[in-house]
């Protein structure tokens, strides 16, 4: 995935929190993959030991659609302007 300017208004509070701890901790992600750390995390504390590769395969996906679709949506704005 390649790398998406993510405007401040739409950044949430809790995502971009963990990724400056992520990175202050020499962890270097930026927003979208703060964002997918926290969606897995918030699975695994759901699921625990069940877990499986295709939780991991599906929330990637759908994490993955959301994000091209927010490039989309971008691009026309900034089309418009």
């Amino acid at each position: 995935m390649r790398h998406i300017n993510v405007e401040n208004p739409d950044r949430e509070k809790e995502i971009e929190m963990l990724r400056m701890a992520l990175n202050m901790c020499e962890i270097g992600v930026d927003y979208q993959h703060a964002e997918l750390i926290k969606i897995v995390m918030d699975k695994l504390q759901i699921l625990k030991l069940e877990f499986s590769l295709n939780d991991a395969n599906e929330l990637y996906s759908e994490w993955m659609g959301r994000w091209e679709y927010y490039e989309e949506k971008q691009n026309k704005k900034n089309e418009k302007s």
